[in-house]
């Protein structure tokens, strides 16, 4: 008895950049033929199967002409396309399981970090305080500010913590320093953590070093940077905290990014009870985040988004003060998920309809930066003979889809069947 197997494997692999064009071309790559297995890769947008070819061949259908060894196609947001399989030569029966699938993706320009949620809260007694963190986005960086007073003594910030464990806090502090001395004595701490998941509600604990007379924090979430590395590599956290009984308006400068869209912010903090206002961070107009006024930890956050790398920039507020210190920070880019593909594949008749679902709708996170390798289950069909395995891709809702492949790309755009019989 003739025994029969079939592994079938679809893998994608995608350069993948935001775009504004809407053409999408076909091409289909050449036939390997080894061990048994037969591989042949397509590339279509036609709800329609490639007629023609028989195997090794090269083959597309008529819309399109086939724009060679290397080119791209892009597909408009929620645009489909359509991958096919050269004609079965006997009816296989797919069996339930699996179709793995890999993405790598990459923005060519990233999107700009963006707010996602900012904070206060105060001291009142022990050596501790809190505030309540709420985002709405994944894979956000938590920054916090935190002022504490005490005449003629530092308070440090020991640690910092959150009820529901769902941000992985760094073990030390971002930069910290004192600013001033004797009664006029602040320390001034810039923490940071990341939080793969949106949080509600999460109840932020940070832990000093001893009691203060007055201590508060500034929370701000930043969404749209990498959280293995989120701030840009060429800033070294500018700071200036002269301590002065004149009144100055608070700025630094000597903020370097390489990054075009930057999310800079600069955060305040002074022994004066002061309400600051908003500057030029970067050379642009801040957007305020929050103020607190209270001698002995007075603090403000602002931002802008960069538009450009930034050479020997300053950053200020816009409220004169006396006894503040201040730092200038940025954010740069980095790749969340941008969107979702849907994934959907059929068994169809030798006219490529009739398609009898293997996978219906699944939805796969597009990532603009690094891989994606998930497993799709899938049910049994039976591909007719003369029939296809038709794989339907869905691009994002929010994102034009340019697709590149051939030897000038690092990564190919490609869905394979492999099967055998015997």
């Amino acid at each position: 008895m003739l025994r029969r197997k079939l592994a079938l494997l679809l893998t994608l692999s995608a350069l993948i950049i935001l775009a504004n064009a809407a053409t999408v071309r076909i091409t289909a790559n050449s036939v390997a033929s080894y061990a048994g297995f037969d591989d042949t890769i397509y590339y279509e947008n036609a709800n329609a199967p490639v007629t023609g070819c028989t195997l090794p061949c090269i083959a597309v259908d008529t819309q399109t002409p086939q724009p060679g060894t290397g080119g791209s196609f892009t597909l408009a947001p929620g645009a489909s396309m359509y991958l096919w399989s050269p004609a079965f030569a006997k009816a296989t029966t797919v069996p339930a399981g699996g179709l793995g699938l890999q993405v790598f993706s990459a923005f060519a320009t990233l999107p700009p970090p963006k707010l996602d949620g900012t904070s206060v809260g105060t001291w009142s007694s022990g050596s501790s305080f809190t505030l309540s963190v709420s985002t709405t986005k994944t894979n956000d960086v938590v920054v916090l500010w935190i002022v504490t007073y005490l005449s003629g003594g530092s308070i440090p910030v020991s640690g910092v913590s959150d009820s529901l464990g769902k941000i992985a806090w760094q073990g030390t502090a971002r930069t910290t320093y004192q600013s001033c001395t004797h009664k006029e004595e602040t320390t001034q701490t810039e923490w940071y953590g990341t939080a793969s998941s949106s949080i509600t509600s999460d109840v932020v604990t940070i832990s000093l070093s001893g009691t203060p007379s007055a201590a508060s924090a500034e929370e701000l979430a930043v969404s749209g940077a990498s959280i293995a590395s989120p701030f840009d590599p060429n800033t070294a956290v500018p700071a200036s905290f002269p301590c002065s009984p004149g009144s100055s308006v608070p700025s630094v400068s000597g903020l370097s990014t390489s990054d075009s869209s930057d999310f800079v912010f600069a955060l305040y903090g002074g022994y004066t009870s002061t309400t600051e206002t908003t500057g030029l961070v970067a050379g642009t107009s801040g957007t305020l985040l929050q103020t607190y006024a209270n001698t002995g930890d007075s603090l403000a956050g602002e931002y802008a988004l960069a538009s450009a790398p930034q050479n020997s920039q300053s950053c200020a507020f816009g409220t004169t003060s006396q006894y503040w210190g201040m730092v200038c920070d940025a954010i740069a880019p980095g790749g969340p998920v941008q969107g979702q593909v849907s994934i959907s594949a059929y068994a169809t008749d030798p006219t490529g309809n009739n398609g009898v679902p293997i996978v219906t709708g699944a939805l796969v996170p597009i990532n603009s930066q690094g891989d994606v390798v998930v497993t799709i289950p899938t049910s049994t069909a039976t591909i007719q003979a003369s029939g296809y395995l038709e794989v339907v891709i869905v691009g994002p809702s929010n994102a034009a889809l340019t697709v590149y492949w051939g030897g000038a790309r690092p990564t190919d755009f490609q869905a394979f069947l492999q099967y055998r019989t015997g």
